[in-house]
């Protein structure tokens, strides 16, 4: 598989479509794939601010591309919605008292109007500690997915998380609970 970016601009039915096939393969990707920094590759307005935040590690800066009354949801058994910029940038803060190192890596973008996804890999190393759970052993954990974003007035207003729970779950939990070597292989 290429990990070569791809950056495509379609038109809204071809959008799904497209996202469904992204995250599709995500399944097989290799999690810790060589890849160039997202500053190396250019993505289109307004996805060019997110993978910048990200890139960042700044919770305000990234909660900041998010409208006041935005929405984060998790499209997953048991997803979490988090409503408004306050409670999107807590659950950023959390993530990043947790993982330090924390990186949301880009791999392809897609753009139509004020619809986006952009398909990622969310990595880290849990040396810190997320409220509620115990304290970071050095687990490492890389987790492939995708967000399709909706955009008013240049700011994301709807923010819906794709990725597999499972795989999550088995290298986290299972690394947190001692049960085995829960790091990702290549």
């Amino acid at each position: 598989m290429s990990m070569t970016r791809r950056l495509i601009s379609l038109p809204m039915p071809f959008l799904a479509a497209a996202v469904l096939v992204a995250v599709s393969l995500l399944a097989g990707a290799g999690a810790f794939s060589a890849r160039k920094a997202a500053s190396e590759v250019m993505y289109p307005a307004p996805l060019d601010q997110f993978a910048a935040a990200w890139e960042e590690r700044d919770p305000a800066k990234i909660a900041a591309l998010y409208a006041e009354d935005a929405t984060l949801s998790e499209a997953v058994i048991d997803g979490d919605r988090r409503e408004g910029r306050a409670a999107i940038q807590q659950w950023l803060e959390a993530n990043f008292a947790g993982f330090p190192d924390l990186a949301l890596v880009p791999r392809s973008a897609f753009v139509s109007g004020d619809d986006a996804a952009i398909e990622w890999t969310y990595t880290g190393t849990y040396t810190g500690q997320i409220p509620g759970l115990p304290p970071g052993n050095g687990l490492k954990i890389a987790i492939p997915g995708a967000s399709v974003l909706h955009y008013r007035d240049g700011l994301i207003v709807e923010d819906t998380m794709y990725y597999d729970r499972a795989t999550f779950e088995a290298q986290f939990m299972a690394g947190l609970s001692g049960e085995g070597d829960a790091t990702p292989q290549p």
